[in-house]
């Protein structure tokens, strides 16, 4: 298949209309502006012929994107390369957590195992080196395995909107088609990209050894490994990838993998020597755990409901019966929600899964046929009503919610008989023996008595003592709340003011808050005559309620104690907070007047978690003094958003993300180049969308 037959497969190749500043922009990075591809309808003749004349300009797509000059083979020089691709293609100033180690490991040419939560940019690990060594290796591409067609037309979409390549080599979509064709189109160099399905591969071993690769990626890779009840047979057969291409290195990635499945997938994949496994901490502070022993789910709708709320989310059910009952049940509450299983037609589900990724619908009753791969940054709620089989599993769709950072509740309701029917179901299962221990290690986190987060991150092998409510801070689980502790807050800066006054002032508790809130008494004007005023009145902003408690916290922790004469100390562990930076998190004081330094109640979170708004943005809008401004850009710019998103028939968080929206806010630009200043706002999106932004912005602001 000739070249621009496979372009006009996924629409028309058209230059954009570049501004003077995008132009500029490029011209002085040494970047051609890049050619946008559409996927709209097949191309027309008319446009073949088109899409053949830049084909002949630019035998390479990729070099449209890329630096003229040609790449040296050091290290540094790669790296550089990358950094370049991440600030002008991707469009981010700088990684993720976590990135840039596991982009430097496949840029030596190292063999790589990335266990990074879902949100963690995994995608971007493999794409920024892939794009990097079909430059440098002319033509060589990188063959990534994933286990959905679905999912694969996920990433082909992404990729077209993101680094605006056209990645044509995609097996999954030539499933109907003979081997002969699938080969010849395969044959063309000029796509970074080749995308396959196990499946697919099992079939056509002679064509996927036959490509020249630079880099191999297996996608889900915890599918491998047969100590998981995620394990899928012909990813075993992935190990034959390393006999047919021995030198290229090999990047697997998932969201969760316990010891025993990462060291399953290392040697399956036949990972060099050498090797590196980079692993982000299980535990995310943005989510809410919690535990509820459930009933029937006719008595529980009304709390399903609530929690829900008029926000985005899922609600997994055991059974397909449970699916439609459910979601019949929580719309005559209200909640706009439409089941999704493996039951339905094809057609049913992908509607369903596209509204619902475009925001057209808020909530989802699925069985765990519906999660891998979705990518939406707003999801508010997960909810799990019976109970998982394994807590890997449950990682896995818990990682769905709060993919953008802001708060999220993940509830799982269960009961024994649900323990019973999963016990029923392991005894008739391929692995009795495995089920069975998947179901206990999913009773034991349960029935915990202690922090759900903890439990959790000590499943996974990453418990280190900071994964608790009280060590890492953010929302509290379940476990933590019943013991009267609704969040825990960052009070470093305050226990350090503290700290120096007690430090300072060697007294009673009672003479030291009376000192430290500037209170006058006989005994302060001494003290403060003793200490030249030193430090006098340093808490007065905050009320003495709130210092008393911080001092009891602190006591309590370890950080100042009593002598014999009834005096307040430091200890070691004090001196250590007073002199050191690091996070002192404790449980929330609550205050009488809200002060902006401290977390918010939590109901307020969730209100602006639910506007799927950043809550520290939010906090600046408020008080700013042109906060009418802000909300006028904020409604201009979601519209704009929306009107865009509806006519590419695309998620509007793909148009701009809320970071980028309130990016664009906080900075008003009112040139391009300030616009690309933005983080997140690449040349491509400038071109598509910057003339309409600036002209919002011009005219708001």
């Amino acid at each position: 298949m000739e070249d621009h037959e496979i372009q006009g497969e996924y629409g028309p190749c058209t230059l954009p209309n570049w501004g003077a500043m995008a132009r500029q922009k490029y011209q002085t990075i040494g970047v051609r502006p890049p050619m946008v591809f559409r996927k709209d309808r097949f191309s027309s003749s008319a446009v073949a012929s088109e899409n053949a004349r830049h084909a002949q300009s630019h035998p390479s797509g990729l070099r449209l994107l890329l630096f003229q000059a040609g790449v040296g083979r050091k290290i540094e020089e790669r790296c550089a390369m990358a950094s370049r691709i991440l600030r002008h293609l991707l469009g981010y100033e700088e990684y993720r957590p976590y990135q840039e180690e596991c982009v430097g490991v496949l840029l030596k040419g190292e063999d790589l195992l990335a266990v990074l939560p879902t949100g963690g940019g995994k995608s971007a690990i493999y794409q920024i080196p892939a794009i990097s060594f079909h430059e440098e290796k002319r033509g060589r591409r990188c063959l990534v395995v994933s286990p959905l067609v679905s999912l694969i037309s996920d990433q082909v979409d992404a990729l077209n909107r993101k680094l605006c390549v056209t990645p044509a080599g995609l097996i999954a979509r030539a499933d109907q088609a003979t081997g002969g064709p699938v080969a010849g189109r395969l044959g063309e160099p000029s796509t970074p990209f080749v995308f396959i399905t196990p499946e697919r591969l099992r079939m056509t071993p002679d064509v996927v050894a036959s490509l020249p690769l630079s880099l191999i990626v297996v996608d889900e890779a915890h599918c491998i490994s047969g100590h998981g009840l995620s394990f899928r047979e012909d990813y075993r057969d992935l190990s034959c990838l390393r006999q047919m291409h021995p030198g290229v290195p090999i990047c697997a990635l998932t969201a969760t993998a316990s010891g025993v499945v990462r060291r399953d997938i290392v040697s399956s994949l036949g990972l060099r020597q050498g090797h590196s496994v980079v692993r982000a901490p299980v535990d995310r502070s943005n989510l809410r755990l919690s535990v509820v022993f459930r009933k029937t789910f006719r008595e529980d709708v009304g709390d399903v409901a609530c929690r829900l709320g008029q926000r985005q989310g899922i609600v997994y059910f055991q059974t397909r019966d449970e699916a439609e009952k459910g979601a019949e049940m929580l719309k005559s509450r209200g909640v706009d929600i439409s089941p999704y299983h493996a039951g339905l037609s094809v057609a049913i589900r992908r509607s369903v899964q596209d509204r619902f990724v475009r925001g057209e619908l808020k909530c989802i009753a699925a069985t765990i046929a519906f999660g891998m791969g979705i990518d939406v940054p707003g999801v508010r709620c997960v909810v799990h009503y019976g109970l998982p089989g394994t807590l890997e599993n449950y990682s896995q769709e818990i990682g769905r919610a709060g993919r953008d950072g802001a708060p999220a509740d993940c509830a799982l309701y269960w009961s024994s008989a649900d323990a019973s029917a999963r016990a029923r179901c392991g005894r008739e299962s391929i692995d009795p023996a495995l089920a069975s221990k998947g179901l206990r290690a999913m009773l034991e986190y349960t029935q915990s008595s202690s922090c759900l987060r903890r439990h959790l991150a000590s499943y996974f092998e990453d418990e280190d003592g900071s994964s608790a409510c009280a060590s890492r801070g953010g929302e509290a689980c379940s476990k933590c709340r019943d013991d009267g502790h609704r969040c825990f807050v960052d009070y470093g800066a305050e226990s350090r003011s503290l700290l120096k006054t007690v430090s300072l002032v060697r007294v009673g508790v009672v003479k030291q808050l009376d000192y430290h809130c500037g209170r006058s008494s006989k005994s302060t004007e001494e003290l403060r005559k003793k200490h030249e005023c030193r430090l006098f009145g340093a808490g007065k902003d905050l009320p003495m309620a709130f210092w008393k408690a911080l001092h009891e916290h602190l006591r309590a922790n370890g950080h100042i104690h009593s002598n014999e004469h009834g005096a307040c100390l430091l200890t070691d562990c004090g001196r250590d907070a007073l002199n050191g930076d690091d996070p002192v998190v404790l449980p929330e004081i609550p205050l009488e007047v809200p002060r902006g330094s401290l977390k918010r109640p939590l109901e307020v979170l969730d209100n602006v978690a639910a506007s799927g708004v950043d809550e520290k943005r939010s906090v600046r809008a408020e008080s700013s003094p042109d906060a009418s401004c802000d909300h006028r850009l904020r409604a201009a710019l979601i519209a704009l958003r929306s009107i865009e998103a509806a006519s590419k028939r695309c998620p509007a968080f793909m148009i701009f993300s809320n970071r980028v929206l309130e990016g664009i806010i906080t900075a008003r630009p009112k040139t391009s180049v300030a616009l690309l200043a933005v983080a997140g706002m690449g040349p491509a999106k400038e071109s598509a969308y910057g003339k309409q932004i600036l002209e919002t912005v011009h005219a708001l602001c």
